[in-house]
């Protein structure tokens, strides 16, 4: 006589849990990935209104948001790489 392996059903506490991880996940890669894409366009707008700034004072402030995007871009990048292992 051969015995079947027992099978999961689709309504075993375990498959939920896991599909409630891999969907969030999911999410959470959507959103970094919105998040880089701000980031990115926020990089190009920085640069240009320093280009566009008419003093100094517009500039450094440009400047230092440039470096706060730049910053966060690093972040994102690590955080990408943490994820990859």
């Amino acid at each position: 006589i051969r015995k079947e392996s027992p099978r999961v059903s689709k309504n075993h506490p375990a498959q939920t849990e896991l599909r409630a991880v891999a969907d969030m996940a999911k999410k959470f890669n959507e959103n970094l990935l919105k998040a880089i894409e701000a980031t990115q366009e926020a990089v190009g707008i920085c640069r240009q209104a320093m280009i566009d700034a008419n003093d100094e004072s517009c500039r450094a402030m440009y400047s230092a948001t440039l470096k706060d995007c730049e910053k966060h871009l690093e972040i994102f990048d690590e955080e990408i790489e943490l994820r990859k292992k």
